[in-house]
């Protein structure tokens, strides 16, 4: 039988992983940080808006016809589709909502794979335009990087702003929450 020991730690030349400095930002490494973001957020965005058109799905087939009459609400799509908030993408579902719902009904009964491929072409624009969101962030952090790549102290304050920008989720928690928003708020039908 094999036991591990724990190597003895020489107290002069050891340091605490935490306590160690970090090594100063380059503008190398916040380029490639935003490559990084930015295909992970694009991908995320996608996933993000099937998610979105998966739960309404589920919602608009419970409802049936009457999801027709949902009553829209002003949402700004790109920020709902980049947001982790799921009150916006039901807010964004409802608006796509009356426009999807009458080609995927079948006489009485809502399709719910025509609806959510109805409601994927209705937030396909809103997709885009995220996208072109993403790419601007991403050069407006590239031209900081590049501005102030003689500040130190700046690119490190930059490099910690772009290590927070977050990619947005998809997957069966947003198809949840889409459809117990649209539920429970009650997007309220006539």
């Amino acid at each position: 039988m094999v036991t591990a020991q724990p190597l003895p730690l020489n107290p002069a030349t050891s340091i605490d992983m935490d306590m160690r400095p970090r090594r100063a930002a380059s503008v190398a490494a916040i380029d490639a940080r935003l490559s990084v973001w930015g295909q992970a957020a694009r991908e995320g965005l996608s996933l993000r808006a099937q998610a979105m058109s998966r739960g309404g799905a589920l919602w608009g087939s419970q409802v049936g016809r009457a999801a027709e009459s949902v009553r829209s609400t002003p949402v700004d799509a790109s920020e709902a589709l980049l947001g982790s908030n799921v009150r916006a993408m039901a807010l964004l579902c409802a608006n796509l909502m009356s426009s999807a719902i009458r080609p995927a009904c079948r006489i009485l009964w809502v399709d719910p794979d025509r609806l959510e491929e109805k409601l994927l072409e209705g937030v396909a624009p809103n997709v885009e335009a995220a996208k072109n969101e993403i790419r601007r962030r991403q050069a407006l952090y590239r031209r900081r990087a590049r501005l102030w790549k003689a500040d130190p102290e700046r690119l490190n304050q930059l490099r910690d702003e772009v290590e927070s920008l977050t990619v947005p989720r998809g997957g069966q928690l947003i198809v949840e929450g889409v459809r117990q928003h649209l539920e429970r708020v009650g997007i309220i039908l006539a």
